[in-house]
């Protein structure tokens, strides 16, 4: 007869137990979960590429120290929400996220049209906060998939990762393409309008 525990059995045989998968939180599909992280990955991107440049031109700023303090704003927020934030439901942070990141999108855009300082500060916290809790809730989500899938964890967070990573370049290049075809600051109110669109579209969907 089998004697002992499940956990027991599974120490004894040098396997770590399963951690308990959580019914009432069901991951959506990988490419979701993966696209969300990527949205407010593509607006930490700008920030990290030609970002600062066009702050600079936008407020008439050419500090370095200036332009740099603002990219530490964004990621420092960031952080200091990832900490403060680890043990909201993901489906909550996820959704508190989008708002924030369509919030610090809109405040950049914003910024880039009338120069004021107030608006940059306003988009680097929204950017910050946004950032914060999507990757976060990402994260946490995928994590959930990989707990009800453990067979198929190196696969699921490799892609994730370069799915979020993907964008993130690829929105940065598209950015110079099209400010090299066009101007700067026109594709930059183009295309961070198209993201903030698909932050939109994501958070109101049925798929969250």
């Amino acid at each position: 007869a089998r004697t002992g525990t499940p956990v027991a059995g599974e120490a004894a045989s040098g396997r770590a137990p399963a951690e308990p998968v959580d019914a009432n939180l069901q991951p959506r599909s990988h490419l979701m979960i993966s696209l969300t992280a990527a949205t407010s990955w593509s607006l930490i991107g700008l920030y990290q590429s030609v970002g600062p440049g066009l702050i600079g031109a936008a407020l008439e700023v050419d500090s370095l120290t200036a332009l740099g303090g603002i990219v530490a704003i964004v990621l420092g927020v960031a952080g200091l929400v990832q900490v403060l934030s680890r043990d909201v439901a993901y489906p909550a942070a996820r959704r508190l996220g989008h708002v924030f990141v369509i919030l610090g999108i809109t405040g950049f855009a914003a910024m880039l049209v009338t120069g004021q300082v107030w608006l940059a500060l306003v988009a680097s916290v929204g950017a910050g906060v946004g950032h914060g809790f999507t990757y976060l809730s990402a994260t946490q989500e995928m994590g959930e998939l990989v707990r009800r899938h453990p067979a198929r964890a190196g696969s699921l967070m490799s892609r994730y990762f370069a799915i979020a990573y993907l964008c993130m370049g690829g929105f940065s290049v598209g950015l110079g393409i099209v400010g090299d075809l066009w101007a700067l600051v026109p594709a930059a109110l183009v295309l961070l309008t198209a993201l903030a669109a698909g932050c939109a579209a994501m958070l109101f969907s049925h798929n969250r």
